[in-house]
């Protein structure tokens, strides 16, 4: 019987299913929104390279800059949720995460007002990949794209505030390194998704 029971465990969990962009955990629109950010791995390294950006400059851009794209964020779940396609949202958000995660990894800044334009660019492509093409997986959008932005928030919250209270220089060489493994990654999925899968 155990036995019985271990193979079929085993069947299940190495049994392939379909992968889906955003996740289908059945936990409620409102979570589900909020879960968005952390569990789709493009934007968890979009908010991270943002983040760490943000805390790295301090004031005044360190609320400006992630204020700049929660709200842009909004527009784009809205435009999204009403079926408006956003040409180049993917290549948008997959530019910002790369161009944050170099900025983190060299310490450099920008002047504020490109910084709040590309905070919201980068926000509306984020907030429309959020919710464009999953109209079937969400039943109330209002509560998914309220989660979202509660997500977005909590998220660059809980990462801003330790690299603006943590000044050491292990911590402040730490978050250069974060910043160029995130530029690294993003650009190895956008040579990736440029190649195309392997033939055969």
């Amino acid at each position: 019987m155990a036995l019985a029971s271990g193979a079929g465990l085993g069947s299940g969990l190495l049994s392939p299913t379909a992968a889906a962009a955003h996740g289908t955990m059945a936990v409620g629109d409102f979570y589900a929104g909020a879960l968005q950010p952390v569990f789709h791995v493009e934007s968890l390294l979009l908010l991270l390279a943002l983040a760490l950006w943000a805390g790295q400059r301090g004031e005044p851009l360190m609320w400006r800059a992630p204020s700049a794209f929660l709200a842009a964020a909004l527009l784009g779940a809205a435009a999204g949720v009403a079926g408006m396609p956003l040409p180049g949202s993917v290549w948008m958000a997959r530019g910002a995460a790369l161009g944050w995660g170099l900025l983190v990894a060299a310490r450099l800044s920008l002047p504020l007002s490109l910084t709040l334009l590309l905070a919201a660019l980068a926000g509306l492509a984020h907030g429309h990949q959020a919710t464009f093409g999953e109209a079937g997986a969400i039943s109330r959008p209002v509560l998914y794209v309220l989660g979202m932005e509660v997500g977005i928030a909590l998220l660059t919250f809980h990462v801003v505030r330790p690299i603006r209270r943590f000044q050491g220089f292990a911590i402040q060489v730490g978050v250069r390194v974060a910043g160029s493994w995130i530029a690294t990654i993003t650009l190895l999925v956008t040579a990736f998704a440029l190649v195309g899968p392997p033939s055969g």
